[in-house]
């Protein structure tokens, strides 16, 4: 087997309340967008759906002396770029096109079970 690394990954976060700078809170807003960047009021983010994201440092965790030593990334802005139901079905997945196996065979659709029924072939599909 082999593997090729895509990337780091990197997890964010948006808490409800953020430090004003002053000792209070305020609400953290997160602006919903549409692909074009339109801010949809009241727009909802679902899982699936393929969305770009503005990130920012939310907060540095210092330790003694002043040195940083831990970053809190939070969202800023997240455009919807597609919506899940939208997406269309995958015909093709190139990740497994260029793989050769010594035993690889042809996929062949098992034939239905009919213990002694026959069934029509509209019905086969299911």
């Amino acid at each position: 087997m082999r593997a090729v690394q895509n990337g780091n990954t990197l997890q964010l976060s948006a808490a409800k309340f953020v430090w004003d700078g002053m000792g209070g809170k305020v609400v953290k807003t997160v602006s919903v967008c549409d692909c074009t960047g339109q801010v949809l009021p009241g727009g909802n983010v679902a899982s699936g759906d393929v969305v770009a994201a503005t990130m920012c440092a939310n907060q540095i965790y210092t330790g003694v002396g002043g040195d940083k030593f831990g970053i809190h990334w939070s969202f800023d802005d997240v455009s919807i770029i597609c919506q899940r139901s939208k997406l269309e079905l995958k015909t093709e997945v190139s990740a497994f096109q260029n793989i050769e196996y010594a035993f690889a065979q042809d996929y062949t659709t098992p034939a239905p079970q009919t213990f002694g029924m026959e069934v029509e072939p509209a019905l086969q599909q299911f």
